[in-house]
Formats: C-alpha cells, sequence, structure tokens
C-alpha cells in the first residue's frame, strides 16, 4: 500500500483533528491563554495524531506487501 493511498483512507481523522483544532485554538483565546501556549498546544494534538498514523501504517505495512505481491 503506497502512502497516498493510506493517507486517502485516512482523511477523516484529518478533518476530525482539524475541527478539534479549531475548537481548542477559540476556547483558548476565549479564556485569554497566552499564544505562545496555544500553540504549544496545537503541535503537541497535531503531534500525536502523525505519530499514531506512522506506527499504524508501520504495523500494516507488512501486512499490504504481501497483499499486493499476491
Amino acid at each position: 500500500m503506497k502512502i497516498s493511498e493510506f493517507l486517502r483512507e485516512k482523511i477523516y481523522l484529518f478533518v476530525f483533528t482539524f475541527l478539534c483544532s479549531l475548537i481548542i485554538f477559540f476556547f483558548l483565546f476565549a479564556i485569554q491563554v497566552t499564544p505562545s501556549i496555544i500553540v504549544i498546544i496545537e503541535f503537541l494534538v497535531w503531534s500525536i495524531v502523525i505519530v499514531v498514523l506512522c506506527v499504524e501504517y508501520g504495523r500494516r505495512y507488512s501486512f499490504y506487501k504481501v497483499l499486493d505481491e499476491h
């Protein structure tokens, strides 16, 4: 499985994370959290998503490679 195919399957995760990021941003902005803290929190949220996707792709890579060979 190509990375582009894998990411296409996970588009819902990107949309969900984007919406959550917007909600978190506006909430933190509304309660007057400093912008640097907002950036750090948003960075952490997206870092977690990227790490989870990398781990999931790594775990499934060998399975899909065997399927592609047949």
